[in-house]
């Protein structure tokens, strides 16, 4: 198990007195993924960076695509202009009347036919290749932090491989662990207290910030024995340092 994990498992079963030992934690996790396999061009934002939704965070470049987007425009030139000049040929030919048979006319429209179909293939093949290109580009779904930069510029990445991992920026929970007996009298809605543990830098407004608890894990966390609980705070996101120990009290009492 990493150290980290290993970290917080170990938060999340301590207690102190009548609180609980809490953690603040994001209400979303995203990691940004390669579409396919290439190049790691540039990570455009730094760790614990803040991203807006839509922001560019991570670019690829894969040769293949490229070479083959290249020639897929190059295609569909010579498509469309096969088929102006056999749509052009078949009018002429339609506009002459009893001046030319009637099976040249038929060829001609056929071969007008194949050729808008030569040329929607072509566009089509573009247009797919331009969606994959377009994947080189990884995008932050939502404004959020930068939790972890998994590769650096100049990787080579494979499709699926992980490159950055997102924090959701907007929602800010607090998670922590109850034997069953405990989790048993609770429920979504219930109030909570959360205070900052002695020593630490962060405290919230007026010492103390109020809660309720949105969801309770159904069975025991196997690596710490224990249901986890998740509650929603009463705070605004940017106050509250993602990562933080902190205490919980259960139903906002002293």
């Amino acid at each position: 198990m990493p150290a980290a994990g290993m970290a917080l498992a170990a938060a999340l079963a301590a207690s102190t007195g009548p609180d609980l030992v809490g953690v603040l934690v994001a209400a979303r996790v995203v990691d940004l993924t390669a579409r396919f396999e290439g190049a790691l061009v540039e990570v455009t934002a730094g760790l614990g960076a803040t991203v807006e939704a839509g922001a560019v965070v991570a670019r690829l470049a894969s040769p293949e695509v490229e070479e083959d987007a290249a020639s897929a425009r190059a295609a569909l030139v010579a498509a469309e202009a096969e088929a102006a000049h056999a749509g052009d040929r078949h009018a002429r030919l339609e506009a002459l009347g009893g001046l030319v048979s009637g099976q040249e006319v038929a060829d001609a429209r056929l071969q007008r036919q194949l050729a808008a179909a030569r040329a929607r293939a072509a566009r089509a093949r573009l247009a797919d290749l331009a969606e994959r290109a377009a994947g080189a580009l990884l995008v932050a779904p939502f404004r959020g932090i930068v939790a972890r930069r998994y590769l650096e510029a100049g990787a080579r990445v494979s499709a699926g491989a992980a490159i950055v991992r997102l924090l959701d920026a907007a929602e800010v929970r607090v998670r922590f662990a109850l034997d069953e007996e405990s989790a048993r009298g609770l429920a979504a809605g219930a109030a909570f207290e959360v205070l900052a543990v002695p020593g630490t830098p962060w405290s919230p407004p007026g010492g103390r910030l109020g809660g309720s608890i949105t969801g309770i894990a159904p069975d025991r966390d196997p690596v710490v024995g224990l249901k986890l609980v998740e509650g929603r705070l009463e705070a605004d996101p940017a106050a509250l340092p993602i990562g933080l120990e902190v205490r919980v009290r259960l139903g906002g009492g002293e």
